[in-house]
């Protein structure tokens, strides 16, 4: 029997003022503008690599990164992952928006 090889969902999401709080605090944060590569499947999402506005690129599983690039990261993932924050739910509609695309191609 043969395995199918079907390939990830995947999505770009652009970003702009994506907020990240300093101290518990938003209007003491800083604002990152971006894009973030996307990959998961119907169920789910996880953030690759964010690239930001000046060309930099972060990602999960890059040794080269600093501890504060490997922070940011994180952070930068949790805020698009947070439903609570208009970042967040942008990313569900426009990952819903990916599976809906991957399926009529399946």
């Amino acid at each position: 029997m043969a395995s199918l090889n079907i390939a990830p969902i995947t999505a770009l999401l652009d970003f702009d003022e994506l907020n990240i709080a300093i101290h518990g605090r938003m209007d003491s944060g800083i604002l990152i503008s971006g894009r973030a590569e996307l990959e998961g499947d119907a169920d789910d999402f996880y953030v690759t690599a964010v690239f930001l506005e000046d060309g930099s690129c972060l990602s999960h599983d890059s040794s080269d990164e600093t501890p504060f690039e490997t922070e940011l990261f994180k952070r930068i993932v949790n805020v698009i992952h947070n439903d609570k924050t208009v970042i967040g739910r942008y990313a569900a509609i426009e990952w819903a928006d990916a599976v809906e695309q991957h399926k009529q191609l399946v």
